[in-house]
């Protein structure tokens, strides 16, 4: 389920609630408050969010579930780190995903790390430590190319955009932007649109478009 997606999200969780005895069915009830908490963050709830993401980790990571369910894992830890960037606790968030990231690699599993990287790499962005940011988007786009994804992926491109940019490659910035605009069409996510217009402003004030 995509994370702004939250009328479908909310209703698959009051089917999960209005499951009897739910908490007996182990995954089915994780996967509910890892939902709850993305739900909850949408909401800028966070503090319920954070708890919420908290308790699934909790139930994937039982030693009956934990083998199973790692991608699940991986997944509560990303969505942990959007809360911890959304109140601007970067170092938090890093962590999060740096978690996600290790769970993934661990296992051997690449799929989610194309998003998982781009969450990273954004987030660095957002610190300005633009070197490691580079790093990680990089990573991203490889793994967006080889797997046909795109989901949040113009925000990957917008802020390797300005990065290029920075590093005085004004061809290649460009032509971040130039996807960036492409990939933000297939979704239209708010916060993509507003990366992209970010990277829109800089590539003008240095005359590139």
């Amino acid at each position: 389920l995509k994370c702004d997606n939250v009328d479908l999200m909310s209703r698959y969780v009051e089917v999960l609630k209005g499951v009897e005895g739910i908490e007996s069915y182990e995954v089915e009830y994780g996967i509910l408050f890892r939902l709850e908490g993305l739900i909850a963050r949408n909401n800028r709830e966070y503090e319920r969010s954070a708890a919420c993401l908290h308790r699934s980790i909790e139930i994937f990571d039982s030693p009956k579930l934990r083998n199973q369910n790692f991608i699940n894992i991986a997944a509560a830890y990303d969505y942990l780190g959007l809360v911890h960037r959304d109140q601007k606790d970067y170092a938090g968030a890093e962590r999060c995903f740096l978690k996600a990231i290790d769970i993934c690699k661990e296992k051997g599993i690449r799929k989610s790390l194309d998003l998982f990287y781009e969450d990273l790499g954004y987030t660095l962005f957002l610190t300005r430590d633009y070197e490691r940011a580079r790093e990680y988007l990089q990573k991203s786009l490889r793994l967006y190319d080889e797997f046909g994804t795109y989901w949040l992926r113009s925000i990957a491109e917008s802020c390797m955009a300005m990065i290029e940019l920075r590093c005085g490659n004004r061809a290649a910035a460009l032509e971040h932007y130039r996807r960036a605009g492409i990939f933000s069409r297939k979704e239209s996510v708010r916060e993509e649109m507003a990366v992209l217009e970010q990277a829109r402003q800089v590539l003008q004030q240095e005359n590139i478009m």
